[in-house]
């Protein structure tokens, strides 16, 4: 698997994922069940999400291939191996005390998207788990409202929010990829035919946030959401006909000119609607989209973006992913350490290992 090399230099790169690697690793137990490996997130107090130990399992399988590493290998497949996609994907962030988190489609899209760095023959003996986690946990969330729309959640029937169609079509293209299941890719066309139909209607050059089912606006435009809906949709195109993914590209570069709008006019009132998305510098979704376009400002943008948090981990170590935010004392941490730094891993890996789109500046 080729690496992208015009992002950040080979020490640099070396300098991130070994420091990652470490920490990763550090906080994997064995689960003398089985083969599997347990995350460890000390910030919770227990194992880490499904999302943060796929994310792990991926970058971990990645940085062991290419580095020739079988222990990393070895460790991201027992890792991968401890998921039970019977049940799987419950949020375990912000949750009440004594409380279950809900399955969301945006917590199993992230942990999912970079199934494809996961060897064969470990996921191909995971087969069957994950067509019928496909079949029953996402095609069963498909709205009756309106074609290529999800629920992204149990609590989020009412509503279309926008980037869980994206993560539910995210989800059935990996394993699509993996296992070849035809008729997901129906439903990957139908979703990007979706999003397409929404875009520039309630928000200029973009989406929202969120929509009532009728089309109302419910929650307004955000920068983060809008760029997590272009760095993964980008993904998309491989499954649309050609005029399918031209129409796909040039919808994206819309939305991403007005990423790039909101970000330098640093704007963040007019920009953000959604209260929780409002620090755009811990939000490397944010990136991935830059990271999507063979365009000179987008490539600097990610280098400088790259340059900087291999500064910060040279002087802080694992700290530079620290989560300052204040919770609840009756719910779970809104996020952690782990959390954040293995999202980053999962983003980083996406875009070391995706092409660019060439665009007409």
């Amino acid at each position: 698997m080729e690496i992208r090399n015009n992002l950040l230099g080979s020490d640099q790169l070396d300098s991130i994922s070994h420091k990652l690697c470490n920490y990763f690793v550090a906080n994997s137990v064995s689960d003398h069940r089985d083969r599997s490996m347990v995350l460890i997130d000390s910030e919770l107090g227990r194992r880490a999400s499904d999302c943060s130990t796929l994310q792990v399992s991926s970058f971990l399988s990645y940085f062991g291939l290419i580095t020739g590493d079988k222990s990393l290998e070895e460790t991201g497949a027992a890792l991968f191996r401890s998921i039970d996609f019977n049940e799987p994907f419950r949020g375990v962030y912000n949750v009440r005390l004594g409380e279950e988190g809900l399955f969301d489609l945006a917590e199993a899209g992230a942990g999912l998207a970079c199934l494809d760095l996961i060897g064969d023959s470990i996921v191909q003996d995971r087969r069957d788990d994950l067509v019928n986690f496909a079949r029953k946990f996402v095609l069963e969330s498909v709205s009756t409202e309106v074609p290529g729309a999800f629920y992204k959640n149990v609590n989020a029937t009412g509503i279309d929010v926008l980037n869980g169609d994206v993560y539910a079509a995210l989800i059935l293209g990996k394993i699509h990829d993996k296992f070849v299941v035809p008729s997901f890719v129906e439903y990957i066309q139908a979703t990007v035919e979706h999003l397409i139909s929404r875009f520039d209607v309630t928000e200029p050059h973009g989406w929202p946030y969120s929509e009532a089912w009728d089309g109302k606006l419910s929650v307004g435009f955000s920068t983060a959401y809008q760029a997590t809906i272009v760095g993964w949709g980008a993904l998309l195109s491989k499954y649309l006909t050609e005029a399918h993914a031209n129409q796909w590209k040039l919808t994206l570069w819309s939305a991403q000119k007005r990423i790039i709008s909101a970000i330098e006019a640093d704007d963040v009132e007019s920009n953000e609607a959604p209260s929780w998305a409002r620090n755009w510098d811990n939000i490397w979704e944010i990136d991935l989209s830059f990271a999507r376009w063979n365009s000179t400002p987008c490539i600097s943008r990610i280098q400088t973006r790259l340059a900087n948090i291999e500064q910060e981990l040279s002087v802080s170590g694992i700290a530079a992913f620290n989560d300052k935010r204040s919770g609840n004392p009756d719910r779970s941490p809104l996020g952690s350490t782990m959390r954040k730094a293995s999202n980053f891993a999962s983003v980083l890996s996406s875009i070391l290992t995706n092409s660019q789109f060439d665009i007409n500046e």
